[in-house]
């Protein structure tokens, strides 16, 4: 695709991606859930019924759960 032959464009969305990690390793955002979620499934925690940030849920697939508690570290 022409677009991403633009330096220009890939120098942006190279950017872009950095600021999203950079809020995400604040630890409030959607990364943080996922990962918490999985820890929990790892310590045999209903990952559903659980509350995250701000009264937040787990809505994502327990196998998804278990991949990321590969890469948690807890």
């Amino acid at each position: 695709m022409w677009i991403f032959k633009n330096r220009y464009f890939q120098l942006f969305l190279l950017v872009a991606l950095l600021v999203y990690l950079l809020v995400e390793a604040k630890g409030e955002g959607d990364l943080f859930i996922y990962s918490y979620a999985a820890v929990n499934l790892g310590n045999g925690l209903d990952i559903y019924q659980a509350n995250y940030i701000g009264g937040y849920h787990y809505y994502y697939s327990v196998l998804f759960a278990y991949f990321l508690n590969l890469f948690s570290g807890f």
